[in-house]
């Protein structure tokens, strides 16, 4: 196989626990992505409770379970690279 071949070959299979995230751990989370959102040049947010995400066509890496909370990391469109 070569190294093409293996990229494209590649998935991952994850399951996850169906569980809420806590309020304190919801907090700590908050409080650090504000605290990063300020400093840089990124736009992080937290996602909750949204099971569709890793249900769309989209998502091809791989195959996902009880996946309903993640982080979503956005910049500003580059011009090409630096």
């Amino acid at each position: 196989m070569t190294i093409q071949e293996a990229i494209e070959a590649r998935h991952s299979v994850r399951a996850y626990k169906s569980q809420p995230l806590t309020d304190k751990v919801v907090k700590v989370l908050n409080d650090k992505i504000a605290e990063i959102n300020k400093e840089g040049s990124l736009h992080i947010q937290l996602i909750q409770n949204e099971p569709k995400a890793f249900l769309e066509r989209l998502a091809k890496y791989g195959k996902f379970r009880n996946v309903t909370n993640y982080l979503i990391i956005a910049g500003e469109k580059s011009d090409g690279p630096e």
